[in-house]
């Protein structure tokens, strides 16, 4: 770090010819400032501005100590396949029902949903996803009769996990009264 500064010469309260303002004040008391050589020189140390020139000086910045704000390392989401064992209008039970694995995939966490649609209408029920050994099923989702109004309805299971989504294929589902 470079200071530049102006130095008085004589007695303390003589007076200067000096151009500096700061020179010409009697008895200014001074601070003593480093400079890059390590000796210090005196400034005065009065309520006026000091008068700098620009100087070939880097400027450092601490660094920080806050917390790291890297991005969260995601794992990339796969498709899966969704495989329907069977879906039916079951007029006994007053039921849509549908039953559903995960294609040849052993996935933690997941659930499913099936979705049922008529025209402007969807209904839909959900569940979490059980696993064995071998596999995901998504089980058997139900949707009541009575939030179902008679026709024919497109139904599609999604599952969904931190680490997999995936759609079967729609089918279509008569209710019948």
């Amino acid at each position: 770090m470079t200071l530049i500064s102006a130095c008085t010469t004589g007695a303390p309260g003589a007076a200067s010819s000096s151009s500096d303002p700061a020179s010409s004040l009697p008895n200014s008391p001074s601070t003593p400032v480093p400079t890059d050589s390590g000796l210090s020189t005196a400034l005065p140390t009065d309520s006026r501005p000091a008068t700098t020139t620009a100087s070939n000086t880097a400027s450092t910045t601490a660094p920080s100590t806050a917390p790291s704000t890297r991005p969260a390392t995601t794992r990339p989401v796969s498709t899966v396949r969704i495989f329907l064992s069977f879906h039916d209008w079951s007029a006994a039970q007053q039921v849509a029902e549908v039953g559903a694995n995960v294609e040849d995939k052993v996935i933690r966490d997941g659930s499913c949903t099936l979705t049922m649609r008529r025209g402007s209408l969807t209904r839909t029920a959900s569940h979490k996803a059980t696993i064995t050994p071998s596999s995901t099923s998504c089980g058997v989702l139900t949707i009541p009769g009575a939030e179902l109004s008679p026709g024919a309805w497109t139904a599609v299971v999604t599952f969904t996990s931190p680490s997999a989504t995936g759609s079967s294929d729609p089918v279509t589902i008569t209710v019948t009264r």
